[in-house]
């Protein structure tokens, strides 16, 4: 007697079937994947820009607080700065820092220029750029107050991303010079991992 061998297998609506569910989720894998990145490289941009905006605001409210005079100096075209005691910062602001472009040097040991320095290719031995790559400086002020003229208030805002990844409250970019940066913030849009505003504020007492 000859033993009956079944024949029996996978019909294509089945084969089909399986094909969809391994598919969509393949699909839901790969989408949690691309988030869990997108998440990975947002906080690590946002972690990183205000660690750097709080190193700068550190470093000037230590300064100011143990120094004897902080004094502004005379606009140099796009360039800003002032002096504290003998160490002098010039600033540009919106600028986003390249090999060639500068937002933030601080000059050691130096003498308080009546002008702001300009920076535009590498740094000259005793200046440090504050800014880190791809960031620029959005706004930097220090204003004086208090009875004995002695209190002052810092306020910066860094910035990391391109133009197109920024706006404000009035949806410009930052290549528009009616910018607000008190307002800006990331646009939710593709690449958006890739951009971070931190806006700090502080309030120092000047002791010497």
């Amino acid at each position: 007697m000859t033993p009956v061998t079944s024949q029996a297998g996978f019909t294509i609506l089945e084969m089909l079937v399986a094909t969809v569910v391994f598919a969509v989720i393949l699909l839901v894998l790969v989408v949690g994947v691309i988030a869990l990145n997108n998440t990975f490289f947002k906080s690590t941009t946002q972690s990183n820009t205000q660690a750097v905006a709080r190193s700068i605001i550190d470093e000037l409210a230590h300064k100011i607080e143990f120094s004897s005079t902080v004094q502004p100096v005379l606009q140099n075209g796009s360039w800003k700065g002032f002096c504290v005691d003998n160490v002098m910062y010039d600033y540009q602001l919106n600028t986003q820092v390249s090999g060639t472009q500068h937002a933030l040097v601080r000059t050691d040991n130096g003498s308080c220029l009546a002008n702001a320095k300009t920076f535009t290719a590498t740094l000259p031995a005793g200046n440090t750029e504050l800014i880190s790559k791809n960031m620029r400086l959005g706004q930097l002020t220090i204003t004086a107050g208090g009875a004995a003229g002695n209190m002052y208030d810092i306020s910066i805002i860094v910035a990391y991303g391109d133009n197109d990844l920024l706006t404000d409250k009035n949806n410009k970019t930052p290549a528009d010079a009616a910018f607000d940066w008190p307002s800006a913030h990331c646009k939710s849009t593709i690449g958006e991992q890739f951009c971070a505003v931190a806006p700090l504020t502080t309030t120092v007492m000047r002791r010497l």
